[in-house]
């Protein structure tokens, strides 16, 4: 057997090592994104993810949320998702906030401040085995197609994952009835 040592001079080979080294560290650390593994449902489908069940209803665009000085503005468009969530499972969970993903994978966490939204769900989502609950979130995001991600709750880093399609359903404005000519 021919060893390559018999061919690099020894004051070369403490470097070269040290440059195999630093390629292998670099080379390790330039992995590419990994694939998303996720499932994708469409909205109105049950979608177990471990204990946890979800289920998207509705999701409205609004252009504001309340009235009068106590209104508030969005800094794009409120999209406002009407969701169910059930604890299927034997322990209790906490139901963390969901993010809704765009197209490019951008994630925005849903907002915490959530005045003028009837049926909110709330900032501590404590679930009780057997415990189901309807209510809707509330996202500040340009209009558009997303993918909202609901997870198990488990550990992070550990957590499972699903996405549910929210598609671009705009409210078609109600076109004003013509005006009877008064002859």
């Amino acid at each position: 057997m021919i060893s390559f040592r018999a061919y690099i001079p020894r004051a070369r080979r403490a470097p070269l090592s040290a440059l195999c080294l630093a390629a292998t560290l670099f080379l390790g650390g330039c992995k590419t994104k990994e694939v998303d593994d996720a499932r994708v449902y469409r909205m109105g489908e049950r979608v177990q993810i471990g204990p946890l069940i979800y289920n998207v209803l509705e999701a409205t665009w609004k252009t504001e949320l309340g009235d009068g000085p106590t209104g508030r503005l969005p800094k794009q468009r409120f999209l406002m998702l009407r969701v169910t969530i059930t604890n299927s499972g034997g322990d209790v969970r906490n139901v963390p906030f969901l993010n809704l993903e765009d197209t490019k994978g951008q994630g925005t966490l849903e907002e915490s401040e959530a005045a003028g939204v009837p049926d909110w769900l709330g900032l501590i989502r404590t679930m009780k085995p057997a415990d189901t609950v309807d209510g809707r979130i509330l996202f500040d995001v340009a209009p558009g197609s997303y993918r909202l991600r609901v997870t198990d709750a488990g550990e992070t880093g550990s957590e499972k994952s699903a996405l549910i399609e929210i598609p671009l359903e705009m409210e078609n404005p109600v076109a004003p009835a013509p005006q009877a000519s008064g002859r």
